[in-house]
């Protein structure tokens, strides 16, 4: 992401909304953007760090009663060029096609505002862990949850991200942080030049359906799970493949009902789940 980005690039256009209640979210997201720019121009990492939206997640949703902290999927490059991607010659499918986040963004505006202004913040202006601490602790202790989720709805860009989500860590330490990523660069130079907290756990989100990627043999030391998405009629075809995230017999598994390893040390490695999302113009999940 260009650092240099105007601040209308993160507004959106009140003409295009459909209601006058949407026209009315988008003028005050607008306002919004031009809060964090001034702050942004002065330095004012209270107020950045005050601006930040973390995601309270339904209670029907996979993530109940969970917390999570996201940056935009419409916004990331990345993520962008992977939903572009076509199948390979070998018939390997992506599963970024079949985003759910883009799908949550889509279905729920509000959400797109909040992840666009969290990327306005975090990709371009490192908050130190003692802001964090500041802004942050008081919510957390009121939650008084024992794990967070990072990158629930997108993935980092950048390592000022990163920088971020370390910080954070480092301020709440008596939360267990999970990340989940495809850009294991920004977060292995990250690890390098600070270390990896103790309450982190990097969940390597393997980047083909019904294709476990062991993720780059430089980042195995920082790798503790692997993440991988099946398509339902490949699950049944491979009985032999654990589905220990949204199975077979159960596709409504929530993670802290039901699970929750993904947010502990020392589980199976492997963490593998039935697609979720549905593809771009399909009608149906495969």
């Amino acid at each position: 992401m260009n650092t240099t980005t105007t601040k209308d690039f993160w507004k959106f256009d009140p003409a295009l909304a459909q209601s006058e209640r949407g026209k009315l979210y988008i003028e005050n997201h607008n306002r919004k953007v031009d809060e964090i720019d001034l702050a942004q121009q002065y330095g004012d990492l209270r107020k950045l760090c005050k601006m930040i939206t973390i995601t309270e997640h339904s209670p029907k949703s996979k993530m109940a009663h969970k917390h999570s902290l996201s940056t935009s999927v419409m916004h990331n490059q990345f993520c962008q060029t992977r939903q572009c991607m076509g199948c390979r010659a070998d018939g390997k499918e992506p599963v970024c096609p079949y985003c759910f986040a883009e799908a949550i963004n889509n279905a729920r505006p509000t959400v797109k505002y909040a992840t666009t202004r969290n990327h306005m913040i975090l990709t371009k202006t490192e908050i130190p862990a003692r802001i964090w601490h500041e802004t942050w602790v008081d919510k957390f202790r009121a939650w008084n949850e024992p794990d967070f989720r990072i990158a629930s709805l997108g993935d980092a860009n950048n390592t000022t991200e990163v920088k971020n989500y370390i910080n954070l860590e480092s301020a709440m330490w008596m939360i267990m942080f999970s990340e989940w990523s495809k850009n294991d660069a920004f977060w292995y130079r990250v690890f390098e030049e600070f270390g990896k907290p103790k309450n982190s756990i990097y969940i390597h989100s393997s980047l083909y359906l019904n294709e476990i990627d062991d993720g780059p043999e430089w980042m195995q030391k920082y790798i503790d799970y692997i993440f991988t998405v099946f398509t339902e009629e490949y699950a049944r075809r491979h009985p032999e493949i654990v589905m220990n995230c949204c199975t077979l017999d159960n596709k409504g598994r929530q993670c802290r009902r039901d699970c929750n390893e993904c947010y502990s040390m020392g589980n199976c490695r492997y963490r593998n789940e039935l697609v979720r999302g549905y593809k771009k113009g399909a009608k149906k999940r495969v």
